[in-house]
């Protein structure tokens, strides 16, 4: 839904085919929303290794997106090498935020935070930000003042959230 969106926010058409593993009913939902938002938005549903080579060798496609695993996505890059299309493979749940167009950041701030807890280790915590470049100086101001209050350690060591974390070799 993320590189969807963030396409749609550039002003491209999106073609998505429904996920393999779970997901069909909510992604359906979401694009049921967006047709009647008026967004240029198309899903498919199949399997993915029939409708793959349609996909990527499309000359109407400009560019391809796949989020996924690594054995398809391993696969898709070797069909993709015979094509000069712009590409963006996720796999293993890499997901990024697109920030565009944006002003609110004493709100982001905490939510980025957040997305620290559990070692980054939750479906929220994207690792990676695409950031529209006359912002990046606000989201730097923003963004380098969470990452320098981060605390490290072994987080179950402690009573609470505001003890002391000790030193990771210390902990038995």
């Amino acid at each position: 839904m993320h590189a969807e969106l963030v396409q749609a926010l550039a002003g491209n058409a999106v073609i998505a085919k429904t996920p393999s593993q779970g997901g069909f009913h909510s992604l359906t939902l979401a694009h049921a929303i967006m047709a009647k938002a008026g967004l240029p938005v198309t899903l498919l549903s199949g399997v993915g290794a029939e409708l793959s080579d349609a996909l990527v060798s499309s000359p109407e496609l400009g560019a391809f997106a796949f989020v996924g695993g690594r054995s398809n996505g391993r696969a898709t890059l070797e069909r993709l090498a015979n094509f000069d299309k712009r590409h963006i493979l996720e796999q293993e749940g890499l997901n990024a935020w697109g920030v565009w167009d944006f002003s609110d950041w004493d709100n982001l701030a905490p939510h980025l935070r957040k997305g620290f807890e559990y070692a980054k280790q939750r479906c929220t915590a994207y690792p990676r930000y695409v950031v529209q470049r006359r912002l990046l100086p606000d989201f730097l101001e923003m963004y380098m003042p969470i990452l320098k209050g981060l605390r490290f350690g072994h987080p179950l060591a402690v009573e609470s959230d505001d003890d002391e974390l000790p030193d990771l070799s210390s902990v038995q």
